[in-house]
């Protein structure tokens, strides 16, 4: 797979297709596993990964820095103060079919974390993640979320718990400094804000 000209690593896909079904296989450095589609289910889409690349593939979304472009003369200047408009569910997400994700290991660099699963849900004004579940060490985060709306109206809102033993071990996880410890977790937290997933901040 090659993105601005430079390769990101390689993906194979092979399956087949029949009476409104496909069944494809995926296997390469960035994901191996299994997606498949049946338009007669009620969750046409289901896709069952065995590992992603995850770091690779946020390269995708890197966009780098100009750096021709002038430097702000004041922090204010280099900081977002202006609360962007909501947008409506577009499109191409709207037309999403239903499905399920089970990832059984998500790798960024030498971390390792995972199984996640998600369950998604589209029509015309509304996406919704749930339930979501991830395991990272020894703390299982589950919870749902929603976008919906108009571009009047649209707002997002999530409902989500964090529950298990020691955090320190979720922090050695993601390769970050274990600043604490702890015998047990058990957090809960609903958030709402206007616009769609990106725009919380």
């Amino acid at each position: 797979m090659i993105y601005q000209r430079e390769c990101l690593g390689s993906l194979n896909a092979s399956g087949n297709m029949s009476d409104g079904r496909v069944d494809l296989g995926l296997s390469g450095n960035l994901v191996t596993g299994r997606l498949n589609y049946d338009a007669q289910s009620p969750q046409p889409l289901d896709m069952a990964i065995e590992a992603l690349a995850l770091d690779r593939l946020l390269a995708l979304a890197n966009v780098e820095h100009d750096s021709d472009a002038p430097m702000p003369d004041s922090w204010m200047e280099s900081v977002e103060t202006q609360r962007k408009e909501p947008v409506a569910i577009p499109d191409w997400l709207a037309d999403v079919p239903n499905g399920r994700l089970r990832l059984a290991e998500i790798a960024m660099g030498s971390r390792r974390f995972g199984p996640l699963t998600a369950y998604w849900k589209t029509d015309g004004e509304r996406f919704s993640l749930t339930p979501v579940g991830l395991t990272l060490g020894q703390l299982s985060a589950r919870g749902e979320l929603h976008w919906e709306g108009d571009a009047v109206s649209s707002h997002t809102r999530a409902d989500i718990t964090i529950q298990g033993g020691d955090i320190g071990t979720a922090l050695e996880r993601l390769d970050q400094p274990v600043a604490m410890r702890s015998r047990s977790t058990d957090v809960a937290a609903s958030l709402d804000w206007p616009g769609r997933l990106g725009s919380w901040s």
